[in-house]
């Protein structure tokens, strides 16, 4: 099952959001600040991140899991009710979101934007995988030709 985490300062929001994502495992942090926290223990498919919010808003937030190596490849989803102009969208999208949607928002367009966002997830870590292992293989040959060369 997919976790997902809804990151919003509203509860009502957060309610609505974890109602909409049934079937998924839906974590919820309450500004960018605990979300940045729970990150560091809890591995999450997608994040559903709220751009407007006390403190550190989405795209601080977004900015931050971006410069982080083991978060970085997590596919982040900007929701705003107030930020809908093309400079906020683009801003949003410079910050690493993957995606930017405002409310009010179709339930099914929601849900297949997450469905979406969460396909590239998986391809995006079977790629990490692939590039670990080809890493691996590069070494292994790097250091038996630097065997062989000593040996010359």
């Amino acid at each position: 099952m997919s976790r997902i985490l809804v990151v919003d300062d509203n509860a009502d929001n957060r309610y609505s959001m974890r109602l909409l994502l049934d079937g998924f495992d839906v974590l919820e942090a309450v500004s960018g600040e605990d979300a940045l926290d729970l990150l560091v223990t809890e591995r999450v498919d997608l994040i559903l991140l709220d751009v407007q919010m006390p403190g550190m808003d989405g795209f601080d937030v977004c900015r931050r899991i971006r410069a982080d190596e083991d978060t970085r490849s997590i596919p982040i989803i900007l929701v705003t009710a107030h930020h809908r102009d093309t400079e906020s969208v683009v801003q949003g999208l410079a910050a690493g979101g993957d995606d930017y949607v405002t409310k009010p928002v179709a339930q099914q367009e929601l849900l297949a934007r997450v469905r979406a966002m969460l396909r590239i997830g998986e391809l995006q870590e079977s790629l990490n995988v692939l590039n670990a292992e080809l890493e691996r293989k590069v070494q292994r040959r790097t250091e038996a030709l630097r065997q062989i060369y000593a040996t010359v």
